[in-house]
């Protein structure tokens, strides 16, 4: 009986130990399929790298396209200001300098109009109170007559000057007689204000020439920063002087 055993035992044995197995084999295949599941694919890593470097080059294509030359970049703001910043890639100095150009010409059109009115309305004043000819008449007539209450007392003065020169010897062209003192002034501030705006309009266009020129240099400068690499920025430079017998000076400077 104790032989007969012994076989019987050993071959429960085996049966649990097989069943045991078999209950752990399904969850270590699961962990296997639920890990390989979590790992990424090799076509989606290959296709995600692939794609974060198009964008790289995308971008390097688009830095290097924006690149403009210092020199086409101070060209362009020459002729237009804001252009070569724009082209340069400075959206603040492209602003700058448009609004500054449109607002300049503004200012001139403004002065330029009110200058060319108050002139119009000077010389038709004149007219009306002095009794003048316009016709032929230049710019200095119009300074004469505020002077003078007609034409006899400037022929005189001027022969009192001995200046023969501005002695109007046509008397029928150039006469006039002022109806009124107060009016030869008015006539007067009239002209004077009418000439402070002209004055105010040549200003203006200074000021529109130094804005080309101001722009000009901001143009190249930008255009030298942009195609600079953040890397390169900074320079440094080194400088050394050994004086005999002496120890040896040196200096460093750094941008």
């Amino acid at each position: 009986m104790r032989f007969g055993r012994e076989p019987a035992t050993a071959a429960l044995m085996i049966l649990l130990l097989a069943e045991l197995a078999a209950a752990q084999g399904p969850s270590s295949a699961g962990q296997a399929d639920t890990a390989s599941l979590l790992r990424p694919a090799p076509g989606l890593a290959s296709t995600r790298d692939n794609a974060s470097f198009d964008r790289q080059s995308a971008s390097e294509s688009v830095s290097t396209r924006k690149a403009i030359s210092p020199r086409d970049a101070g060209l362009r703001s020459l002729l237009l200001p804001g252009w070569g910043q724009r082209a340069a890639g400075s959206a603040r100095g492209f602003r700058l300098f448009l609004a500054s150009e449109v607002s300049l010409w503004t200012a001139y059109a403004a002065f330029h109009a009110v200058a060319q009115w108050k002139e119009d309305a000077y010389r038709l004043f004149a007219c009306e109170h002095a009794g003048i000819d316009p016709r032929g008449k230049d710019k200095q007539f119009y300074v004469n007559i505020e002077n003078y209450d007609n034409l006899d007392e400037y022929n005189q003065a001027k022969l009192r000057q001995r200046n023969l020169r501005d002695y109007y010897r046509d008397r029928e062209k150039y006469a006039w007689q002022w109806d009124s003192p107060e009016n030869r002034k008015r006539y007067e501030r009239m002209r004077v204000e009418s000439d402070r705006y002209a004055n105010r309009a040549e200003l203006t266009i200074g000021g529109i020439l130094a804005n080309h020129l101001l722009s000009a240099v901001h143009a190249v400068w930008a255009a030298r920063k942009h195609a600079l690499p953040s890397c390169a920025a900074r320079r440094d430079w080194d400088w050394s002087l050994r004086l005999f017998p002496g120890p040896e000076l040196s200096l460093r400077l750094q941008l």
